[in-house]
């Protein structure tokens, strides 16, 4: 099985750092890159630093910035998604000296130079955007590495693209659920479907919240359109804190049902 990725989802080794150190230091780092460029740019970014059921920081963190061009430029990489390299010619070499007798049907057309091409060397540009690094509580000094976030094929394999809470509180909506949702759903656009025989018109997610026997569970569908979305935005929703308290979170899931 292969591996799945998707633009946006970001993964990252951050120690012992809460959510909001963690989005300072990016914040900074965008900024200062941002007015450089001499830009107005506005982008939106989550982080979710990764605990146990202890809270207990596991030391990394999962993130999503809907601008692709920082999102890549984040990775190390030019905002069109290209390596950050450039070549140059060899500043060691030397063109040879050596001289070869050429002869050619026959006849004999002398003595001529080998010439050779100045070969090249690979040399790679520093990432556009500097995150500043921090130190843990030894006083040692760390920076945050990016990386993509990377889904294993098996993992999602059959599984509808939907996420699923038992424990909704009392006090939140299906309209809360559905704004922090529709925030990683690029799709848009208002879809036709036939129920009843009724056309009826759907814009992703759909959140919908049953109550049965005192227990409030919700259930996400996101659009077919974005294959897989499911399983990266529970890398951001696992654990959704919805207050100031710990305890004050809602815990999703992705689907285990089969298409």
């Amino acid at each position: 099985m292969g591996e799945l990725k998707k633009d946006g989802f970001l993964y990252m080794f951050t120690g012992q750092l809460e959510n909001d150190e963690i989005s300072s230091l990016i914040r900074k780092g965008l900024s200062a890159y941002i007015k450089e460029k001499r830009e107005k740019r506005s982008y939106k970014l989550f982080i979710n630093s990764v605990e146990d059921k202890d809270y207990t920081k596991k030391g990394f963190a999962y993130g999503w910035i809907n601008d692709i061009g920082l999102f890549n430029a984040l990775l190390g990489k030019n905002e069109d998604g290209s390596s950050r390299v450039r070549y140059e010619d060899d500043p060691n070499w030397e063109e040879p000296e050596d001289e070869v007798e050429l002869t050619l049907g026959g006849m004999d057309w002398g003595v001529v130079a080998l010439q050779e091409e100045c070969p090249k060397i690979r040399i790679e540009e520093p990432p556009l955007i500097k995150i500043d690094s921090y130190f843990d509580k030894e006083g040692i000094e760390h920076t945050i590495d990016f990386f993509e976030t990377v889904i294993k094929e098996s993992h999602v394999l059959g599984r509808k693209n939907e996420l699923y809470s038992t424990n909704i509180p009392l006090c939140i909506s299906e309209n809360f659920l559905r704004n922090v949702f529709k925030t990683f759903s690029s799709d848009k656009t208002i879809h036709i479907k036939k129920v009843n025989k009724k056309t009826v018109k759907i814009e992703y997610p759909l959140v919908k919240i049953i109550e049965k026997g005192g227990q409030r569970t919700c259930l996400v569908e996101f659009s077919p359109i974005e294959k897989n979305l499911a399983a990266f935005v529970n890398t951001m929703t696992k654990k959704l804190k919805y207050g100031d308290k710990k305890s004050e979170i809602i815990h999703f899931s992705h689907s285990k049902k089969r298409i």
